[in-house]
C-alpha cells in the first residue's frame, strides 16, 4: 500500500518540474535583448571612426580697388541753431546738385553720413566763464562713386559750391568685385590647404582621401584710406590747391583662410 501511495506524488513532482523547466525557457526566449553598439577603426558605418588630416590653407591677393567713398564735410556757424540749419541745408542742398549734374550721380550714391548741432563757445580770460558765441552744424556727406579717376575733381566741385572740409577718402572694393575676389581667394586657400595635406601624407607614408570637413575661416581686406591734407578749405581761399591731379588709390591686400579636413588611410 505504502508504495502504491508514492507513484501519483512522484508523477505529480515530474510535472511540476517539466512545467517549471518550459516556463523558464519561455522567459529567457521572449526577455529584451541588450543593446550593443559596435565602434571599429575604419569602415564607412555611423559608428565607424575616420582617420583625418586637418590643415589650414591660406591666400593673399592684390587687387586695385574699382570704388571711392567720399566724405565730404560743411559746416556752418551762426547766432541761432535755426540759421544754423538752414544755412547748413542750403550749403548741402547746393554742394549736392552741384555733384549730381557734374558727374551722374544718382541720390543714393549720396547720403548723409553724419549730422550735429551744438552750440558754439569760447573762454574768456577775464569772466573766467564760457560765453556763448552762437550754435555749429556739421553735416557729414558720404559720396560713393566708381569713376576713381574723378574723385579729385569732385572734391573741387564740393568746396566750390560750399564745402569746407574732406574727413577722409577710403579706397575700396564694390559688391561684386568683393564677391568675385572672395571666390578667387578661397580657391587659393583651398589649393594651399590640399598642397598641404599631401605633403603631410607623403612624409607620414599615408594614403590621402576625400574631404572630411571644410570651414572658411576668415576673409577680409583693409580699406586704402587716402591721407586728406589737415587744412581748413573754407579758409584756403576757395581753395586755390586743387586736388584733381593729387589723388591716386593704392592696390589693397586680400586674405583668405580655410580649414580642411582630408581622410586618410
Amino acid at each position: 500500500m505504502k508504495e502504491e501511495n508514492h507513484k501519483p506524488m512522484h508523477g505529480m513532482l515530474l510535472f511540476v518540474l517539466a512545467a517549471g523547466f518550459v516556463l523558464v525557457a519561455l522567459a529567457i526566449m521572449f526577455a529584451p535583448k541588450p543593446e550593443v553598439k559596435v565602434t571599429t577603426a575604419g569602415g564607412s558605418g555611423p559608428g565607424a571612426v575616420q582617420n583625418t588630416i586637418s590643415v589650414a590653407g591660406n591666400a593673399e591677393l592684390t587687387v586695385s580697388p574699382d570704388e571711392a567713398e567720399i566724405y565730404i564735410r560743411i559746416t556752418t556757424d551762426e547766432p541761432t541753431a535755426k540759421r544754423a540749419q538752414e544755412e547748413n541745408a542750403r550749403l548741402t542742398n547746393t554742394v549736392r546738385d552741384a555733384l549730381k549734374k557734374a558727374y551722374d550721380l544718382d541720390d543714393e550714391k549720396i547720403e548723409s553720413n553724419s549730422y550735429n548741432l551744438w552750440p558754439k563757445q569760447t573762454w574768456n580770460p577775464d569772466t573766467r566763464e564760457y560765453e556763448d558765441k552762437g550754435f555749429t552744424v556739421q553735416h557729414l556727406l558720404k559720396v560713393t562713386t566708381d569713376d576713381l579717376e574723378e574723385v579729385g575733381n569732385m572734391l573741387d566741385t564740393a568746396v566750390q559750391n560750399g564745402a569746407n572740409g574732406v574727413d577722409r577718402i577710403s579706397f575700396t572694393l564694390s559688391k561684386d568685385m568683393e564677391d568675385d575676389v572672395r571666390d578667387q581667394a578661397l580657391g587659393r586657400a583651398a589649393g594651399s590647404a590640399k598642397d598641404k595635406a599631401e605633403s603631410l601624407a607623403m612624409t607620414l607614408g599615408v594614403k590621402l582621401g576625400g574631404i572630411s570637413s571644410v570651414s572658411e575661416s576668415n576673409f577680409y581686406y583693409d580699406r586704402y584710406e587716402y591721407a586728406v591734407p589737415a587744412m581748413d578749405m573754407a579758409e584756403a581761399g576757395g581753395m586755390a590747391k586743387s586736388f584733381s591731379t593729387d589723388i591716386s588709390p593704392k592696390d589693397v591686400t586680400v586674405r583668405a583662410n580655410v580649414n580642411v579636413a582630408y581622410l586618410i588611410g
